[in-house]
């Protein structure tokens, strides 16, 4: 869990001296990324955005489908939400030791902040996308994603219900190839 977690904070240098477990983390969460970006099902809700979100369609489909997970958890896990996010902390705190000095800090924080809440209403999304707006490079309309889900939230929830099983597939597929 650790690498998927820390794959994005990480530079290539920094995860390859990463031992083999959490390197198996990294492995997946790129599995993920890559699955997710190619299907057809979420370049159909990217679509679905794209005119007001421009470039920034797939990482406001990305949040927007955090959202939903939280929101549909019980169809897909028996284990409740609250259980699994304080399980997920435990071990991010257990291995902070390990993970480069560098991220430390940033992880410590976003446990402090339970970040695995940040997209479970609308409030919190709302602060999720002026978070990312604050950190884009370029011009962007994050501050009206929130507003653009619940518009079109029934769709985008139906191409989620229908995308997320195919993913589950796919890691459980990894997951089998790496045991």
């Amino acid at each position: 869990m650790c690498g998927n977690f820390l794959c994005d904070m990480l530079t290539r240098k920094e995860q390859d001296l990463l031992p083999a477990g959490v390197m198996d983390g990294i492995k997946l969460h790129r599995i993920i990324d890559n699955y997710t970006d190619e299907h057809p099902l979420v370049k159909k809700a990217k679509k679905m955005v794209a005119s007001i979100q421009g470039k920034y369609a797939a990482v406001t489909v990305d949040i927007y489908f955090d959202y939903f997970l939280s929101k549909n958890w019980n169809k897909y896990s028996d284990e409740p939400i609250e259980n699994f996010e304080s399980r997920c902390y435990s071990i991010l705190n257990s291995q902070i030791d390990t993970m480069p000095t560098r991220v430390r800090p940033k992880t410590e924080r976003m446990i402090q902040g339970q970040f695995l809440k940040s997209c479970t209403n609308y409030y919190n999304l709302g602060r999720t996308f002026h978070i990312v707006a604050n950190r884009a490079k370029f011009d962007n309309f994050f501050h009206l994603a929130t507003l653009q889900l619940i518009e079109n939230e029934e769709q985008l929830n139906e191409l989620f219900n229908e995308f997320f099983p195919d993913l589950v597939g796919r890691v459980n597929t990894f997951c089998r190839e790496i045991m």
